[in-house]
């Protein structure tokens, strides 16, 4: 019905998304691991909204992650 999509996150450590811009409002919650932006870091538990056409840094991750993820099908992605 919202055109949402919900992901399920698994990384590995040491894994890198690249920076990326949300098409519409984006929800994440940390359920294992941590998630590491360039100027913040969520860790178990945490829990972030971002407003749509707001932009993340590339987001990597020293001990691998589990994250619940709901976002846009129009986020743009920018390869490094």
């Amino acid at each position: 019905v919202t055109g949402m999509l919900t992901t399920l996150l698994r990384a590995a450590a040491g894994a890198v998304y690249p920076a990326h811009e949300h098409g519409g409002l984006e929800q994440v919650y940390v359920i294992d691991g941590d998630m590491r932006f360039d100027d913040h870091m969520l860790d178990t538990g945490d829990y972030e909204v971002s407003a749509g056409e707001t932009r993340h840094s590339a987001i990597s991750t020293e001990e691998g992650c589990l994250a619940l993820i709901i976002h846009s099908p129009h986020d743009k992605v920018f390869p490094e």
